[in-house]
């Protein structure tokens, strides 16, 4: 994971036995460009190619997560999402995440993405909103089965 002056990205890695999960949390201000590390555009943010969740708030439109328009960042991060063979855990019928006082709607702000080799292991829920914010937080579970003979380990993440 990089980090630029324009984006801000967090990350941590959480090992197992026989695995680890990394998880990064991504946020791309209205007012600067869309990048971690990179020249500017879909690939450059740069993700780990497995065992990822990449979650945050990206400013961005699309269709895909249920915007009625396409924003030029909306394409740019559609890029990136197959660039790193990424899956989106949200459908654009799922309950929207952030709420626009100004505007008084609801849109698909906070996105949740998840490298392919654990999609299926990943469930996301939109949870009550905080007192404080404009955002809904998300909950991802992820199950992971240790190799030893143990229950499977489930970790939850919120976003707010």
């Amino acid at each position: 994971m990089e980090a630029s002056d324009e984006a801000e990205l967090l990350g941590t890695v959480i090992h197992f036995p026989d695995s680890k999960l990394t998880i990064c949390n991504y946020y791309a201000p209205p007012d600067k460009e869309l990048r971690g590390g990179g020249g500017g555009g879909g690939d450059s943010i740069k993700v780990p190619q497995e065992d990822s969740i990449i979650v945050g708030d990206f400013n961005s439109h699309s269709l895909k997560w249920g915007y009625e328009d396409l924003y030029t960042r909306g394409e740019e991060v559609e890029e990136w999402q197959v660039i790193n063979n990424l899956q989106l855990l949200i459908d654009k019928d799922d309950e929207p995440t952030f709420y626009s006082r100004a505007w008084m709607t609801t849109f698909t702000q906070g996105l949740a993405f998840a490298t392919s080799n654990i999609l299926r292991e990943a469930n996301q829920q939109v949870l009550a909103p905080l007192i404080t914010s404009d955002h809904k937080p998300i909950a991802i579970a992820v199950t992971t089965q240790p190799a030893k003979k143990s229950t499977p380990t489930t970790i939850e993440l919120q976003k707010s």
